[in-house]
């Protein structure tokens, strides 16, 4: 019987997966995963995995970016740019590596979340007249960018992030709207001003807080939420078909079900009435919306 790793050799021998192959290597990597947590691979060194996967795991494919992490964690701006732009290497030896990462559900997840911005966007706008954004762990901003591109809208946004370089390129992004987007540095326990938000985006950070530190934000950005505002948090599901190609990747991150993400908000308390999720349509990202 093949194992994983001889699996995975021959795979990177061949240029990476076929369509067809997709589910067996999607079921390998959880078996690959299992066993490099028990240390079954330890006898080879800390660089087995990039020696294994070799150029596949390089900067030139996007699940090497991943892995690499160049800005210190996975899900960075510029990793989260390549998706929404449909990025594939320009390296045809490696392209098959590219479209199977471009088909894992989390992709078509962060895709669809532009939409479901809009969405709420519209939503607010209509209840509330000159609305003011709060988004936390902004990154690039993309989705900001793109709806005022798309709007006539009369909404102020705050884009907050703590890494310089997101900052940077989403003032770049949304330089045609300055006026309407302002930019801080830093993170939520930074915020000052109470109730001064109609809405609270937080997209892509509480998807890598443990429980404590998850009550901790909550409870902070409730503060920010005007009376009769809306707080949305963004966070992987349990249930993300995805989810073993992501610890291939060292893609760390806090999936909860529907029920836990409800238990944490009522522990911070949130009353049932005022909360409810929506499930994004690939299934993998969830939506927690709590009117305050």
């Amino acid at each position: 019987m093949m194992t994983p790793v001889n699996y995975m050799y021959d795979l990177v021998q061949a240029g990476g997966p076929e369509p067809e192959q997709y589910a067996t290597l999607n079921h390998t990597l959880g078996e690959f995963n299992l066993l490099e947590r028990r240390g079954e691979f330890d006898r080879y060194g800390p660089d087995f995995k990039e020696d294994l996967m070799g150029k596949s795991l390089t900067f030139d494919t996007m699940q090497g970016f991943a892995y690499r992490k160049p800005h210190g964690h996975s899900g960075d701006f510029e990793l989260i740019e390549r998706i929404c732009g449909d990025y594939q290497t320009s390296d045809q030896s490696l392209k098959k590596w590219d479209k199977f990462w471009n088909q894992q559900p989390f992709v078509q997840a962060f895709q669809n979340s532009q939409n479901y911005f809009k969405r709420t966007m519209q939503e607010v706008e209509h209840t509330a007249g000159n609305a003011n954004i709060l988004n936390v762990a902004s990154g690039s901003s993309r989705s900001v960018a793109n709806y005022l591109k798309a709007s006539a809208s009369n909404a102020s946004f705050l884009c907050m992030d703590n890494n310089w370089k997101a900052l940077d390129y989403a003032r770049l992004l949304c330089r045609e709207h300055i006026e309407q987007v302002q930019f801080q540095h830093g993170v939520v326990a930074d915020l000052k001003t109470p109730d001064q938000y109609h809405l609270v985006w937080s997209e892509g950070l509480f998807d890598y807080l443990n429980d404590i530190v998850f009550k901790q934000t909550l409870e902070k950005l409730l503060t920010q939420t005007q009376k009769g505002g809306q707080l949305v948090i963004g966070n992987l599901s349990t249930a993300n078909p995805s989810q073993n190609y992501m610890d291939f990747l060292k893609w760390h991150v806090n999936p909860r079900s529907e029920a836990h993400l409800y238990y944490l908000a009522s522990c911070c308390g949130v009353k049932r009435s005022q909360m409810h999720v929506v499930k994004d349509p690939s299934g993998v990202n969830l939506f927690l919306h709590i009117v305050r």
